[in-house]
C-alpha cells in the first residue's frame, strides 16, 4: 500500500511540474524585455501558482466540511489543514526573507525572491493536489 501510494505521488508530481512549468518557460521565451521581462514572467507565474493553491485549498476545505467515512474526523482535519497552511505561509515568508537578507539588494535579488516563492508554491501545490486527488475525488 505504501509503495503504491509513494509511486502514485511521484508520478503525479512529475506530471504536474511539467504542466505548470511550461507556463513560465513559454513566457520567458516569448518575452524580450530583459530582466524586466523576466521579473514580469516570474510575477505572473507566482500569481498563477498562488491562485491555484487557493483553489485547491478551497476544494479540500469544501470536502472537509462534509462528514467523512466512518472512523474519520473531518472537522479535526479541517482545523489541521488551516493551522498547517498558516504555519507553512509563515515558514515561506521567513525562508524567502532569509534568502533576501543573504542575497542583498538589486534587480537579481527581486528575481531570487520570486524564485523562492515559486519553489515553495510548486511544492505545496503538488502536495495539496495529491491530497485532494487521493482522498477527496
Amino acid at each position: 500500500m505504501h509503495k503504491t501510494f509513494l509511486f502514485g505521488f511521484l508520478i503525479f508530481n512529475s506530471l504536474v511540474a511539467k504542466a505548470d512549468d511550461s507556463l513560465l518557460t513559454s513566457c520567458l521565451h516569448a518575452n524580450d524585455k530583459g530582466s524586466v521581462g523576466m521579473y514580469e514572467c516570474y510575477g505572473k507565474y507566482s500569481n498563477f501558482l498562488l491562485a491555484q493553491q487557493k483553489t485547491t485549498l478551497s476544494e479540500i476545505r469544501k470536502s472537509l466540511n462534509n462528514n467523512g467515512p466512518s472512523g474519520t474526523d473531518y472537522k479535526a482535519a479541517l482545523s489541521k489543514l488551516d493551522s498547517s497552511q498558516k504555519d507553512w505561509e509563515a515558514y515561506v515568508n521567513n525562508d524567502c526573507q532569509l534568502r533576501e537578507n543573504v542575497f542583498g539588494e538589486g534587480n537579481a535579488a527581486a528575481l531570487d525572491s520570486l524564485d523562492c516563492l515559486i519553489e515553495h508554491y510548486e511544492i505545496r501545490n503538488k502536495h495539496l493536489k495529491f491530497l485532494r486527488e487521493q482522498f477527496f475525488h
